[in-house]
């Protein structure tokens, strides 16, 4: 128990203070408080109010506009009425000097009478003339000090933004640290054996983020659980180890947040995706053959889409990846899912950092309004009809040498309207990482910096959309969501009035094997060969390289140097060893920067040795292009 006892004034006067006790008060008297602990919800509740305050602040900077508008017309006003005033003063100089002596003899009295009148409205002129330049005068003022409270709103707001932003961010330990024992707990009630490997931690986001991937990441992760991971006895009978393996990582690209769940399991049956995708009729059977396995993998995110065959308790029912999807979505995030059978699945989402205002270009389409955030769109072309391409009934565009994919907003949105010719197309090249893709859209107003908000329920997933926000004009729109619109590949046949027809360059009967540990470089690779007609095929790792090459011919191969068995050197002095492989050009890409690494390749009968912090797809193409020539030369 501690016992407090109350002085009275005179006593506390009399007493002394040691000079210990001295120092404490003292500390105690100049010390301030430096942490408080704030309720979240307050917190929420005052990013919503600078929320509102940004409005404000773009309002305002759109009233300035306004106001410099009105001052330039009523600049052009009154040189225009200064005119009339000289034009007037000019006729009455004129008609005196001219006719001086009539007037002294009483003649033209209908000129007198018009000079009397031109007085009186010279008068009138010059006095509107002067309340003018009095309203011209208060309207520099008012707009002068709009400009500077502008800029000071501007800061300010900008500050307060930056200093909330900074309060809600958390590390993703704060949610990654909630899976090892769900792991275990679930993997002990499975009767599997799993090893749960967690990277990145350390990386920030949103409060907000954090708190809605938390729902996505263990969807995904008790799916791995569920149906990724083997059992310990079929593992050891497929030459695995009989402990599987999920790696949750993340990291951070640019202004954006990537998490990738991989696990090492039996992955996804691609085959079994697209006869359940066309027995749903979600598909054609045609669009199918033509779809990438990362497009047909992704039907796993589709409302009641499930290839199990049993119902668990943890998976089976289609709606834990319908959840994901939408969260994802809500979020103007983007995931995607690659996979290879009897080796691994691997999820990605990237997310942006932040769920504060962002960069978006307005778009407007059959009278709505629509915003894309600007941070997914390379460039804005205006084109003719002449330069759309046509070929097997999908519509393409040459950009950078590539050929893009092309589509229109209203056959993405299903919005219907007149296909009227036009002289000229205005398209948004759109990028996502190996993904591009050329969008016609209906008018492009500008670019506005805008605040997203969710979808108020019921409407928590409508496909295409991630949200809805207020522009400065106090009008609606809704913000695209760019995963969904990659992801769709939906190209109509009339979408363009076009008679030219694309040829490509018949690069498939030459086969390139690309061998990369990292799903994004194999993507990219694939993607940028593929668009120049070359058949590609991928590996993850050297030994499942050497393993396909014992089977299959190819013409080029391209390959990393760190992996997870073999290392790129080991693999290239296998490769020259063998009768079948020793001739088949080899590419080593990689972003590992060590001192007479490239040397060492050289020496061993590497072709060509590229970092990929310097990759240039022009002069990659050139390349292989040079080298595929020469070996059909020789053979």
């Amino acid at each position: 128990m501690v016992r407090f006892e109350l002085q009275s004034p005179n006593k506390m006067q009399k007493t002394q203070r040691s000079p210990r006790s001295m120092d404490w008060a003292q500390s105690f008297d100049t010390n301030t408080i430096k942490t408080l602990r704030v309720n979240s919800d307050k917190l929420d509740k005052l990013v919503n109010q600078i929320g509102n305050l940004i409005v404000a602040r773009i309002k305002s900077h759109e009233n300035i506009g306004i106001a410099k508008t009105i001052q330039d017309e009523l600049l052009e006003l009154q040189k225009h009425y200064h005119k009339i005033g000289y034009y007037m003063k000019f006729y009455e100089k004129k008609y005196v000097q001219e006719y001086p002596e009539d007037q002294k003899k009483g003649k033209f009295q209908k000129k007198d009478a018009f000079l009397g009148y031109n007085k009186q409205l010279l008068s009138f002129h010059n006095a509107n003339a002067e309340r003018m330049t009095h309203i011209l005068n208060h309207l520099n003022i008012l707009t002068k000090e709009m400009q500077e409270n502008n800029i000071k709103l501007n800061t300010t707001t900008s500050e307060i933004e930056n200093m909330v932003k900074s309060m809600r961010i958390l590390p993703l330990s704060t949610v990654f640290n909630l899976f090892p024992r769900m792991v275990h707990n679930i993997a002990h009630d499975k009767g599997k054996e799993i090893e749960l490997i967690i990277e990145g931690q350390e990386v920030s986001a949103d409060k907000k983020i954090i708190e809605d991937i938390k729902i996505p990441i263990m969807h995904i992760v008790r799916n791995s659980i569920d149906h990724g991971i083997e059992l310990p006895k079929e593992r050891e009978r497929l030459g695995k180890n009989k402990t599987g393996v999920i790696i949750i990582k993340a990291s951070r690209r640019e202004n954006k947040i990537v998490i990738s769940i991989k696990d090492d399991g039996h992955g996804i049956n691609i085959e079994k995706i697209k006869a359940k995708a066309i027995e749903k009729g979600l598909i054609t059977r045609e669009a199918a053959f033509n779809m990438s396995k990362e497009q047909l993998a992704n039907f796993i995110f589709y409302p009641g889409f499930s290839t199990g065959d049993t119902v668990t308790e943890l998976s089976g029912r289609g709606f834990g990846l319908d959840i994901v999807h939408t969260k994802i979505s809500q979020l103007n995030g983007r995931i995607d899912v690659y996979s290879e059978e009897n080796k691994e699945t691997i999820v990605t989402m990237e997310l942006p950092t932040t769920m504060a205002t962002m960069k978006a270009f307005i778009i407007k389409e059959d009278d709505r309004l629509f915003a894309l955030a600007a941070a997914n769109i390379q460039t804005v072309l205006r084109i003719t009809p002449d330069e759309i391409k046509k070929r097997n009934e999908k519509y393409y565009f040459i950009y950078d040498n590539q050929a893009i994919p092309v589509c229109s907003l209203a056959s993405i949105l299903n919005i219907k309207r007149e296909n009227k010719p036009v002289d000229k197309y205005t398209m948004m090249i759109i990028k996502a990482e190996s993904v591009t893709l050329g969008i016609i859209v209906q008018k492009l107003i500008g670019d506005e910096e805008i605040l997203n908000k969710k979808l108020p329920e019921p409407m928590l997933h409508v496909k295409n959309i991630s949200g809805i926000a207020t522009l400065a004009n106090g009008e609606m729109c809704l913000l695209l969501n760019i995963g969904d619109i990659l992801n769709s590949g939906k190209i109509v046949s009339k979408d363009f009035n076009t008679t030219k027809t694309l040829t490509l360059q018949d690069n498939s009967k030459y086969k390139i094997l690309v061998v990369d540990d990292s799903v994004t470089t194999r993507r990219l690779l694939t993607n940028v060969l593929s668009s120049k007609g070359y058949n590609v095929e991928t590996e993850s790792s050297a030994m499942s390289a050497l393993d396909n090459l014992e089977l299959n011919n190819y013409d080029l191969i391209i390959s990393d140097y760190e992996m997870p068995d073999v290392n790129g050197l080991e693999f290239l002095k296998i490769i020259h060893s063998k009768e079948k492989t020793k001739n088949i050009p080899v590419f080593v890409l990689t972003s590992v920067d060590k001192s007479g690494l490239k040397e060492e390749f050289l020496n061993n009968g590497a072709c060509e040795f590229i970092k990929k912090e310097y990759f240039d797809q022009k002069d990659f193409i050139k390349l292989i292009d040079k080298y595929l020539n020469i070996s059909l030369k020789e053979k």
